[in-house]
């Protein structure tokens, strides 16, 4: 009996699955030449541009620049992890009483606010440790809204689409941003430089999103 429930399960999801909208070679085309559909692969590619080497290099800051502890220097993975249980369920429930476009534009300010906060705490450890938290809030929550944006706000085809190409623009986005990092710390061994550059860029990526279609739902708040 279960082999015959099983095997009726799996029929009713291939009966599912065809009737599933598929990406055809049209509908790739018209990712590159819709302006929308543009601008989120450039925010997926932008965000982790920006928040994959921070995330590489800030432990090394930590122990080489702050003076931390290799042990302290670990450690705020932790409190960064608890900003991302939080910050899940904290900008979720935000975006759904305001607009995910809104959502995002703020997190991406708060990340670009988060991300040069060492530079500046000097040896107050609290300071960077609240800094790693709202990152963590942030950097956990990022793609999940522009996953939420292109969901509710995309036609069906083009949303298959994009989704199906995000995960290429993130790997292209991070292995590029990891290397522009290194060589901006080869070349001038300033976390400083390479702090700001990645905050810029999550500035700009805020002012991006201000661009992102907003969904049917938001549009009638």
């Amino acid at each position: 009996v279960g082999l015959w429930s099983e095997l009726g399960r799996e029929k009713k999801q291939k009966q599912v699955d065809r009737n599933l909208p598929r990406a055809s070679w049209s509908d790739y085309k018209r990712l590159f030449v819709d302006p929308n559909s543009v601008l989120a692969i450039i925010l997926l590619f932008g965000t982790a541009f920006s928040l994959f080497p921070f995330q590489a290099f800030l432990t090394s800051f930590l122990s080489e620049s702050a003076g931390w502890s290799a042990e302290s220097s670990v450690s705020i993975w932790a409190v960064v992890g608890v900003g991302g249980m939080l910050g899940g369920i904290t900008l979720g429930t935000f975006a759904d009483k305001f607009s995910v476009r809104l959502t995002l534009m703020l997190t991406f300010l708060g990340l670009a606010l988060a991300i040069p906060v060492p530079l500046v705490a000097g040896d107050k450890n609290w300071i960077i440790s609240i800094a790693a938290f709202f990152f963590g809030m942030g950097y956990f929550a990022i793609f999940g809204l522009i996953a939420a944006n292109i969901a509710s706000a995309f036609p069906q085809d083009i949303a298959a689409v994009i989704t199906g190409t995000s995960f290429l623009a993130v790997g292209i986005g991070s292995a590029i941003g990891n290397v522009v990092a290194g060589a901006i710390l080869e070349s001038t061994s300033s976390y400083a430089l390479l702090f700001s550059v990645l905050s810029g860029v999550s500035i700009a990526l805020a002012g991006l999103s201000k661009r992102l279609p907003l969904a049917p739902a938001d549009t009638a708040r």
